[in-house]
């Protein structure tokens, strides 16, 4: 993959940019990598196309948000390789994501079939996941300590081939 900045925001960028993780997209899922890579002292970049982060999510089960499910197992899901669903659902389990929203205070509400509700509504969490992503944000002289996520400058004209991102954070 190509990428392109022009010269005059490529002036703007530290000279010590180097992250550890370029992360393409802040839906729910890239904010929750970007999230969980900072926690691990990860030097984390989030690159944004349509310049709203969690987009789908504030919209998700009509603004209420339908976060997780107490009965998720790999049998719900068709996937090529089913170790991989596997894997994925013991790695962050339903509790897990419930502990999470715990620490961004937010609560969830079990409804029919074991599903969970943000009880705070889905632009709450696509919110306080912003916000726990930035709560990472660093500096980035040479000198910064490692781990964090790094949000430059707006950038127009930076571009990759699929389409040109109108934030990078």
């Amino acid at each position: 993959m190509t990428t392109h900045i022009s010269d005059k925001h490529a002036e703007a960028m530290p000279d010590a940019f180097s992250p550890d993780a370029l992360i393409l997209g802040a839906g729910p899922a890239g904010l929750l990598c970007a999230l969980f890579a900072a926690r691990r002292g990860r030097c984390v970049a989030v690159l944004e196309a349509s310049g709203t982060t969690a987009r789908k999510l504030r919209a998700s089960g009509g603004g209420r948000c339908n976060c997780t499910n107490r009965h998720a197992a790999p049998a719900h899901y068709l996937c090529a390789n089913p170790r991989f669903t596997e894997q994925a659902l013991r790695r962050l389990a339903p509790d897990d994501f419930l502990a999470l929203l715990g620490e961004l205070g937010l609560s969830a509400s079990e409804e029919h079939q074991g599903r969970y509700f943000c009880d705070q509504g889905a632009p709450a969490l696509a919110e306080r996941l912003e916000r726990a992503c930035r709560a990472y944000r660093e500096c980035y002289p040479a000198d910064a300590p490692p781990g964090g996520l790094h949000f430059p400058q707006y950038y127009q004209d930076w571009s990759l081939p699929c389409a040109p991102p109108s934030l990078y954070y």
